[in-house]
């Protein structure tokens, strides 16, 4: 906690996880996350995260397939609205978000580079 109406997180992850489908072995999954969430009245929110990934595969022998690296740098950005008093918020979420990536790899045709806009409506007591 910064302050009473800002606070973050920090996860840090590494992890092997199996390969799936036609390949034998395992990836090492690497992940930092910090996200930075500010109350900017009672009833709405900034949150910002940053998310770097690492995804590493050594390549397998039967059936063949080769080494390679996958590197995903992702932010988002977004702004939630929740209707309703302090010590009862409504059951009613509005959010809108924007979210770049760029994803880079040493196989070819994985290279991603997009940007998103995003809006959302969430019902329920949450």
């Amino acid at each position: 906690h910064f302050s009473r109406r800002t606070f973050g997180y920090l996860s840090l992850r590494r992890t092997p996880i199996q390969a799936t489908g036609q390949y034998t072995g395992y990836y090492l999954y690497q992940e930092a996350v910090v996200t930075v969430e500010h109350r900017l009245t009672p009833n709405l929110m900034g949150r910002a995260e940053v998310a770097f990934r690492n995804s590493d595969f050594p390549g397998s022998e039967e059936p063949f397939s080769a080494a390679f690296t996958l590197n995903d740098l992702a932010g988002t950005f977004e702004l939630r609205y929740r209707p309703g008093s302090t010590d009862r918020p409504g059951p009613l979420l509005f959010s809108l978000g924007y979210t770049p990536q760029r994803s880079k790899s040493t196989q070819p045709g994985l290279d991603i580079n997009s940007q998103r806009i995003r809006v959302g409506l969430q019902y329920g007591w949450f």
